[in-house]
């Protein structure tokens, strides 16, 4: 199977199956984060925009169909410009997103991390 792929504060792990929901539309590529303090963009892209899949659950979570392997970026703005990441390739399969969070024990909060 295969293994999680990281994009800063965001990660991709392949699961079995995904869920019925919603489709998302999307040209290929998708903003699948933005970060709130840099104004980089995290973007799942493509060559073929119908090999790719994006599925919102009934529980809100998305999930993403690859059917070829694509690239996960972390662009300057709305723009193609690599920013501070490095492109991840993505192998073609079954994903659902995850946005790191962290926990504050001195608060007893979890919150999601600010990029």
């Amino acid at each position: 199977m295969n293994k999680v792929k990281r994009s800063g504060d965001h990660a991709f792990k392949p699961v079995k199956t995904i869920p019925d929901g919603k489709n998302i539309k999307h040209n290929g590529s998708y903003v699948f984060g933005v970060g709130e303090a840099s104004n980089h963009n995290h973007v799942i892209m493509v060559k073929n925009k119908q090999d790719l899949i994006i599925t919102e659950a009934p529980d809100g979570g998305v999930y993403f169909n690859l059917l070829s392997d694509g690239e996960l970026s972390h662009v300057i703005g709305d723009s193609v410009r690599t920013a501070d990441h490095k492109t991840i390739p993505i192998k073609k399969g079954f994903y659902v997103h995850i946005v790191e969070r962290e926990q504050d024990i001195f608060l007893g909060v979890v919150r999601k991390v600010i990029d």
